[in-house]
């Protein structure tokens, strides 16, 4: 049972993504915790990883430092996470501050959750964009910093390379 809805709402990301379109993609922007706004638009040319994942998420927590890893591991690649909290930005930053997270975090509506990326069914999920704005991988769980980068450079030996902006 499992299975059959993990592959469902794998289905229905899919669905809904294709149906926003890159351009609603690029067009994505929300205000970060540090009241700065994160656009997407401001990226192109560059690998967009988008991290859903939450203070009270164990998982989440530990992921943590993997994404800071990725963070500086390269710059062709950019992270933005996205709070699923009720908590003011104040909270998140502090909780961030613990873990030493130095990229942007904006806090999403835990009903109300940007619905380009597709509503995520776990906690964390990690989404990846390519330069041309399409999403091109859903990872459920905790990553690691070498998963993204190396999915990123086969796709980069495939011939999709990331631009610089």
């Amino acid at each position: 049972m499992f299975h059959r809805a993990s592959l469902m709402a794998t289905v229905w990301l899919c669905l809904s993504v294709s149906a926003q379109g890159s351009d609603a993609i690029r067009q994505f922007e929300i205000r970060a915790i540090d009241d700065s706004m994160i656009r997407v638009s401001d990226y192109k040319g560059q690998w967009l990883a988008v991290n859903f994942w939450a203070t009270w998420c164990k998982p989440c927590r530990k992921e943590l430092p993997e994404l800071q890893e990725l963070h500086h591991a390269d710059n062709s690649i950019v992270l933005i996470g996205l709070a699923f909290e009720d908590e003011p930005p104040e909270v998140i930053a502090e909780f961030l501050s613990q873990y030493n997270v130095e990229y942007p975090v904006a806090i999403v509506g835990v009903y109300e959750p940007p619905e380009i990326f597709g509503y995520p069914s776990v906690l964390p999920t990690t989404v990846l964009v390519n330069p041309e704005g399409d999403l091109v991988k859903t990872w459920y769980g905790e990553i690691t910093a070498a998963q993204v980068t190396d999915f990123v450079a086969s796709q980069t030996t495939q011939g999709q390379p990331a631009e610089s902006p």
